[in-house]
């Protein structure tokens, strides 16, 4: 899979699109944030592409039809391939024809020889499932430095009505949601092994959500990073940027259009965002099971049924990004600053999170899923496990070895250079890591009720942490001085997982000045903390994940010849 989803990096042929314009290469549109209703419609066609096996009549001449209907540009040469031909998809077959226009010799199919077999995927989830770290195009640097000549910043155009920068580009920039991601490399790999099948996937993945905030409750995204959302929130239109990932499926699904998708006005308001008033709104409800208020009606039924869910979520419900900053912010003073604004949690405290509310979330979730989404068989949620970042090339803790404790934490040589310690490493395995993963694997634990795990990735992962050190390409060598000329943002490395100098590179996004919440944060704010994508998985490390995601896939939906 890694071979055939990893392409070489090329900037001559890097054309820095817009979003919206990428987006068109799919079914999703990126200024609506919604997927092209039509392509669910059970009474549509679908190409395919076909041709003669027969070698005897390679060389003449054949017309092909379909169900009655032929068109000159279906005439062509026997023996060649037609592409796009159109038969019906879903559960009714086509009859499929070809004359020998030389012979008059007639070949005909029908039945379940053209029966189009469909299957739809949904993607849910964080970060880990969006391809945070992974833009589907990467940013174009400049020679020009930020305030403090430490980082580079993104080329900018001299005249342009809709960009100012050549910033990376994603299939949806709220969500920093990308072709890259894990969850779209397992259904497009999904589907190009089945040539007999249509897969149809939806993907709501966002980076920085939750099972609260995010899956089933409303969430603004990574900020207000793309114009067209930044637009709509001023004029008020929370219900179509910032709609739950769950009533963004319904809204896909249902075979009416779903009118007022944004039931809680009452509660979301997006000057609470920050301060914390919104997340504790969301866990009264939670307590009080009144979720259910949160989400869009579908009495007409959905189009059709959900073939399988794929899931990764959990790491931001116990502070992925603040564990992350408790590693990142040197000094005890700083630590200390940080700590008070709740920009910082300890390890131990995120074990504390995941024994006492994870699995309850988890439940909930599930119960959402089986009565909204109506997955009646928990078997076809498939959750991924979350890898362990902190092994070196040889499989030992970060920072065991001499020099490891920096290894993949270097930033530019400005800046100061952050450390990972070998009893931090152990920390965040046996805190975090370990902990997390073990609860996955007994999710959601309600009435007999079980998803099935994707987790053949962690086993590979080790020896391939932010700090592993190899010659596997130029990449894996560079120091911090040659970045910037030989950088080459998706070369396949030793290490799986994005370091700070990765995040500069590739994705140079920082969090806006407005999602910093407090005085002191704000006054003590380290860019390291602004920077999205680090101790994510690379390139790499997402074929692998979405190698986990296939194989469970498969298990499930197997091949129907």
């Amino acid at each position: 899979m890694r071979d055939s989803l990893v392409a070489p990096y090329r900037p001559d042929n890097n054309s820095h699109l817009r979003d919206a314009w990428l987006a068109t290469a799919t079914a999703w549109n990126n200024r609506d944030r919604v997927y092209d209703r039509t392509m669910l419609d059970q009474s549509g066609r679908v190409g395919i592409k076909a041709r003669i096996s027969d070698p005897s009549v390679a060389s003449l001449t054949c017309q092909w039809s379909t169900d009655g209907t032929a068109v000159d540009a279906w005439k062509i040469r026997c023996g060649d391939w037609l592409k796009n031909i159109n038969i019906k998809r879903g559960a009714v077959s086509s009859t499929l024809s070809v004359k020998v226009l030389e012979t008059g010799k007639t070949y005909s199919l029908s039945g379940s020889d053209t029966l189009v077999r469909e299957r739809l995927i949904v993607g849910l989830g964080d970060s880990f499932a969006s391809g945070e770290g992974n833009p589907d195009i990467p940013v174009r640097l400049s020679n020009e430095l930020d305030g403090d000549s430490a980082f580079p910043l993104p080329k900018r155009r001299a005249t342009s009505s809709m960009m100012q920068t050549d910033a990376a580009q994603w299939l949806d920039r709220d969500c920093h949601r990308s072709l890259l991601g894990a969850q779209q490399r397992a259904a497009i790999q999904f589907s190009a092994r089945r040539p007999k099948e249509e897969t149809i996937f939806l993907g709501f993945a966002c980076s920085g959500a939750e099972i609260l905030e995010g899956i089933v409750g409303p969430y603004a995204g990574t900020g207000d990073t793309s114009q067209f959302s930044r637009a709509g929130r001023d004029q008020g239109r929370f219900d179509q940027w910032d709609e739950s990932q769950i009533n963004q499926v319904i809204r896909a699904l249902c075979t009416d259009p779903v009118g007022e998708a944004f039931p809680y006005r009452e509660i979301y308001q997006p000057s609470e965002l920050r301060n914390g008033a919104y997340a504790k709104n969301l866990e009264g409800l939670h307590k009080a099971n009144g979720l259910d208020a949160l989400l869009a009606r579908c009495p007409s039924g959905f189009k059709r049924p959900i073939d399988a869910v794929l899931l990764s979520v959990g790491g931001n419900d116990i502070g992925f990004s603040k564990i992350i900053a408790g590693v990142i912010v040197e000094g005890w003073f700083r630590s200390r600053l940080f700590g008070l604004a709740g920009q910082i949690v300890k390890p131990e405290r995120a074990r504390e999170t995941i024994k006492n509310t994870l699995p309850e979330k988890y439940r909930t979730l599930d119960r959402i899923l089986e009565t909204h989404l109506g997955i009646k068989d928990a078997r076809r949620v498939i959750i991924s496990a979350y890898p362990n970042p902190a092994t070196d090339q040889k499989g030992a803790l970060c920072g065991t070895n001499p020099g490891g404790q920096q290894r993949g934490l270097e930033a530019f040589p400005a800046r100061k250079t952050a450390t990972l310690s070998a009893g931090e490493s152990e920390s965040i395995i046996k805190n975090v890591i370990e902990p997390l993963n073990a609860t996955i694997r007994k999710a959601p634990d309600r009435a007999n009720r079980n998803w099935t795990i994707a987790d053949s990735h962690l086993g590979r992962t080790i020896g391939h942490g932010i700090c592993a050190e190899g010659t596997v390409s130029r990449e894996d060598t560079l120091t911090t001085s040659d970045y910037m000329s030989e950088f080459n943002p998706y070369a396949e490395t030793t290490r799986w997982f994005r370091t700070i100098n990765d995040s500069y590179l590739i994705q140079n996004q920082m969090k806006v000045e407005s999602e910093i919440d407090g005085s002191l944060t704000s006054l003590i704010a380290d860019k390291y903390l602004k920077v999205y994508g680090m101790i994510h998985p690379n390139s790499m490390g997402s074929a692998v994940n979405a190698d986990a995601y296939l194989a469970k896939l498969e298990e499930i939906i197997p091949i129907v010849q």
